[in-house]
């Protein structure tokens, strides 16, 4: 606002980037974070270009800045072509980067700062970057998390990570069991158990796919009677009727190294830690065994297991209740020998045993690590345990997370606003010397301000849009943000001397500083004191160049002057004229989308120029009187100002020496009741302080000599042909 030179504080900083995703192509770049905040969401999904708009992501050109410039996506395919802005970034013998998913990204990073933030990329793999087409494609993806989520198949995982021949053992499918794991894709498909699992070079394919296998709780062995790589998963789902049974006369060699889990220091609590794909976080699953807490006195055996691969809570409270069922039920562990009728045995296969002399009739186990002997040693040695394993259908869980929910950033409409045109004090306020100021404005200047209060708690302040004459696209005001302001709402109306009110205030208005002015409709107030408990205010009546009126319950009451909580447009307007204007509540990466404003209006009068209207306007001595005896006598109080300047004199308070020219106009209206009021008398010029009307005695009827019965009495300032932009207006009877 004003012609003052503008100071550079800081830049804006801008880049090109090349950033690589990993192995392409991908299916699918759903989302992207700057500095931990959403910078764009959306869905690419192959060769695209598109534009990063959020200038304010880490508080506009006043803080960091933000994200403003043109992302180009590169799948890595076979044929993919050199990007001509890429090898012009990098000049030399710039290659078309295919088999890697890369971004190029070319715009501003940042501002007042010259380090740009770091990114990352929420990104979606199942059925893309497959050497010869995806296998089984209609089980690879798994949506969990409401289908927020697009987990991958762990089986998928498996079959992809043994085929491939860039990153995997590259093995032929032909090596693979196909049955075993489509079967196991089709179990996890239907458990809903997908993974969110990204492998690293730098780590061995066999170390990687035992993480998976951890994770789902199955076993990857060599078939002896197919010599094919086969999958089993651990679970129930089986009938032990049918199970293979060995006993001494069955197969049943020796049963040896049997030991039993101690029930007491058992484990108690299993913590399972997790990484939520939405933003990349660790999150943690905790349960518990109450039995088992109980009979350890109260002690808590904790373990914690680490599950990267997990992308959501009921997963990860569903595989914990798994393991903790495991860790807590005190099963039997044995080292079972048979003969060769047990050489089908394989790792993760359930089978029963019974040895009556241990006191075993009939137990299910399930064989962990196998050996088979040799030519010349028929004996197949198997690790077992009592089995316990069955994946949980459900949790019974309620949800709970180590680390707080995300928050919704989204910009929202402000739920009480309004526009008001600046007067001389609010100027003086924002800008000191008032005088000077003013004088480079033209005579019939106009400044539009706006209010507004805070949505939510992450909502940082609010831009002020204009236009004028109804038509055209709306403008910013300015370079700056404006603050929320603390509002209150009467409980009831008030009348024009009432000085004490019930309010409802938001929180925060309590701690307004007392001395400063706040605006209910029209009126400007002083804050004289506040209620601790917010409940009610006591103001100083008709501040400023205002006069004070009457306000219904309801009516907003706004602090705006505490913090200079307003936003004034930095266009001198001339008047009159209509405005409109639009609020747009900012968080620190969002503004509310101009459509989604409400349009307020007014209309300019020029208000900052003209002088204060007189105050402590009396009839007869009364404020406000509804009836006055006797001839009529008007006295007031001068205002002016300059002099007054910041002050906030009460309406009330006594004679101010008024400004240079500046005088006071009377208009009187009588007749026999408000109905039938007409203008009788003017009385302009006049520089005292008060007026009686003597040529009402003239006034005469059939009944004799006799006073106008109803009478209304207006009175203003005047200077430079200018008026006061409110004026006192009052009607009275006899």
């Amino acid at each position: 606002m004003g012609s003052g030179k503008k100071v550079t504080i800081g830049y804006w900083y801008s880049l090109g980037l090349h950033m690589g995703l990993g192995r392409g192509p991908l299916d699918e770049i759903v989302e992207i974070s700057v500095g931990d905040k959403v910078a764009w969401s959306g869905s690419a999904t192959g060769n695209t270009t598109f534009r990063i708009n959020e200038p304010k992501l880490f508080g506009g050109e006043k803080k960091e800045g933000g994200i403003v410039g043109d992302l180009v996506v590169l799948m890595g395919a076979a044929d993919q072509p050199q990007h001509s802005g890429l090898a012009a970034m990098l000049g030399g013998l710039v290659p078309a980067f295919r088999g890697v998913t890369t971004i190029f990204y070319n715009g501003r990073v940042s501002a007042m700062t010259p380090y740009p933030k770091p990114w990352a990329f929420r990104v979606r793999r199942t059925t893309a970057g497959w050497q010869s087409g995806a296998w089984y494609p209609e089980k690879a993806a798994i949506w969990m998390d409401d289908n927020k989520i697009k987990a991958m198949n762990p089986a998928h995982i498996l079959y992809q990570i043994l085929t491939d021949r860039t990153v995997g053992r590259g093995l032929p499918a032909s090596r693979l069991d196909n049955s075993s794991f489509k079967a196991a894709a089709d179990t996890l498909h239907a458990e809903g158990f997908g993974l969110c699992l990204k492998f690293n070079k730098t780590d061995t394919v066999e170390h990687f796919a035992q993480s998976v296998l951890d994770h789902v709780g199955g076993a990857l062995f060599l078939d002896r009677t197919t010599g094919l790589l086969k999958i089993t998963l651990i679970r129930g789902n089986y009938d032990a009727a049918s199970l293979p049974f060995y006993d001494d006369e069955n197969g049943l060699l020796e049963l040896t190294d049997l030991e039993s889990s101690a029930t007491f220091g058992a484990t108690s609590e299993i913590v399972v830690n997790y990484i939520s794909p939405h933003d990349g976080k660790s999150r943690a699953v905790r349960v518990k065994n109450a039995a088992s807490v109980t009979s350890a006195g109260g002690a808590i055996v904790s373990q914690t297991r680490e599950y990267p691969g997990l992308p959501t809570h009921e997963l990860a409270a569903r595989v914990a209740l798994r393991d903790l069922k495991t860790m807590a039920s005190g099963l039997k562990r044995f080292t079972v020998k048979l003969d060769r009728r047990g050489a089908l045995v394989a790792p993760g296969d359930v089978f029963r045993i019974a040895a009556p002399e241990l006191g075993i009739a009939d137990i299910v186990v399930r064989a962990g690590r196998c050996e088979y002997g040799e030519g010349t040693d028929g004996t197949v040695t198997i690790t077992a345990v009592q089995d316990a394993f069955g994946l949980p259908a459900s949790s019974w869980l309620s949800k709970e997370s180590s680390a707080a929910p995300k928050p919704d950033l989204t910009a929202k409409v402000a739920p009480q606003q309004r526009l008001f045109e600046a007067g001389w004090r609010d100027i003086a306020m924002l800008y000191g010397n008032i005088q000077e100021f003013m004088l480079q404005q033209t005579p019939d200047a106009a400044f539009v301000c706006g209010l507004a209060s805070r949505p939510n708690n992450l909502h940082t302040g609010f831009l002020l849009l204009t236009r004028i004459g109804g038509s055209g696209p709306f403008t910013a005001s300015g370079d700056d943000d404006g603050a929320f302001c603390t509002p209150a709402t009467l409980n009831t109306g008030v009348n024009r001397t009432d000085t004490v009110w019930s309010i409802t205030s938001d929180a925060g208005f309590a701690d307004a500083t007392i001395g400063t002015a706040a605006l209910i409709d029209d009126e400007v107030v002083r804050i004289v004191a506040i209620a601790t408990a917010g409940n009610s205010v006591t103001v100083a009546r008709g501040c400023a160049d205002t006069i004070p009126a009457p306000h219904a319950a309801g009516a907003v009451l706004w602090a705006y002057e505490w913090n200079q909580d307003f936003l004034a447009d930095s266009r001198d307007m001339a008047s009159p004229v209509a405005v409109q204007g639009k609020i747009l509540p900012e968080t620190a990466s969002a503004t509310l989308a101009e459509a989604a404003a409400a349009e307020l209006s007014l209309v300019t009068a020029g208000r900052a120029a003209r002088p204060y209207p007189p105050a402590n306007v009396r009839l007869n001595g009364a404020l406000w009187p509804a009836t006055i005896s006797g001839a009529l006598t008007i006295t007031w109080a001068n205002r002016n100002r300059i002099a007054q300047d910041d002050l906030l004199l009460e309406w009330t308070t006594g004679n101010v020496t008024p400004e240079n020219g500046q005088t006071t106009t009377l208009y009187i209206y009588a007749g026999d009741n408000p109905a039938s009021l007409s203008l009788k008398k003017t009385e302009s010029g006049l520089t005292g302080t008060s007026y009686t009307w003597s040529d009402e005695d003239a006034n005469t009827t059939t009944a004799g000599q006799q006073l106008w019965p109803c009478l209304r009495v207006v009175v203003e300032s005047t200077r430079d042909g200018l008026t006061s932009w409110q004026r006192f207006d009052w009607t009275t009877t006899r």
